[in-house]
């Protein structure tokens, strides 16, 4: 089978149980240097267990994502990266702004609502973010919330949900989401709906995982619609390449006119997924 070269090192080839064969695949190395003794590295995503630490990206929150039915979790980190970088790491890889807060009509006048966190939360997803982390961390969000945010997710419709960036409530928006325990939670949503949205493809008929993860990109970006639009002007078999070669004809709802981010994901993923 293939193994990607780890220098130095013996490779071990770990299978996750119960996966189908040759996925889910997890390569390994064992270090046996003086420095290094009976460390064990994932040749995929560069996390270490035994002596060894993990590291991760630039405004990154963690080091990997958690493998799934459809991506492995070094599939998964890079998606989280590559999305977090065209939403708020101003198209760097590995870059992100949890502490994000966006206002109403911002991007565009139909957005009638605050955008949060580094993965863009809009409306009532904000919400979500919001909830997850006072049902998850609830000392932290009650320490935290000093301007009555806890009632506002209770009584308000976060569908119209305006906020000015310099209020109260704002700045106490921005302190829970970019709190270790917020940025956790901010992860741990992205990751949710990352699985969901290529799970979304695969029903789709898409099954490359460059191309999963493509979707993945647009459905954040404009909706299962765009999705099944671009789909729908797309070349089959639905490849990465493909779906790159339909967006350059797609002008609707963002999607289309998103350009550099469309080339910056398809640079990524074959930079990264290869």
């Amino acid at each position: 089978m293939f193994r990607p070269s780890c220098a130095d090192s013996s490779v071990l080839d770990v299978y996750a149980a119960g996966t189908a064969p040759m996925t889910n695949v997890d390569i390994y190395q064992m270090n046996n240097t003086p420095a290094q003794k009976f460390t064990i590295t994932n040749c995929g995503t560069g996390a270490t267990s035994g002596s060894g630490s993990s590291s991760s990206g630039s405004g990154s929150g963690s080091s990997s994502g958690s493998g799934n039915q459809y991506a492995t979790a070094y599939q998964m980190e890079v998606l989280r990266k590559i999305m977090y970088a065209v939403e708020t790491g101003g198209q760097v890889y590995g870059n992100a702004r949890y502490d994000d807060f966006t206002e109403a009509y911002t991007n565009t006048p139909e957005e009638h609502a605050i955008t949060i966190g580094a993965g863009q939360w809009f409306a009532t997803e904000a919400k979500r973010l919001l909830n997850t982390i006072r049902e998850q961390y609830p000392s932290t969000f009650a320490a935290l919330d000093t301007a009555g945010i806890a009632s506002d997710l209770d009584t308000k419709n976060w569908s119209t949900y305006k906020l000015s960036k310099t209020s109260a409530k704002a700045k106490c928006i921005q302190k829970i989401i970019s709190s270790p325990e917020g940025i956790k939670c901010q992860d741990q949503l992205l990751d949710e709906q990352m699985v969901k949205y290529l799970g979304e493809a695969r029903d789709l008929g898409v099954t490359e995982i460059k191309a999963m993860m493509m979707c993945a990109n647009l459905r954040h970006l404009g909706g299962l619609g765009a999705v099944k639009r671009v789909l729908g002007k797309t070349a089959t078999p639905y490849t990465l390449d493909h779906i790159y070669s339909a967006l350059q004809s797609d002008t609707g709802n963002q999607v289309g006119t998103f350009r550099s981010r469309n080339k910056k994901v398809y640079g990524w993923l074959i930079q990264y997924i290869g």
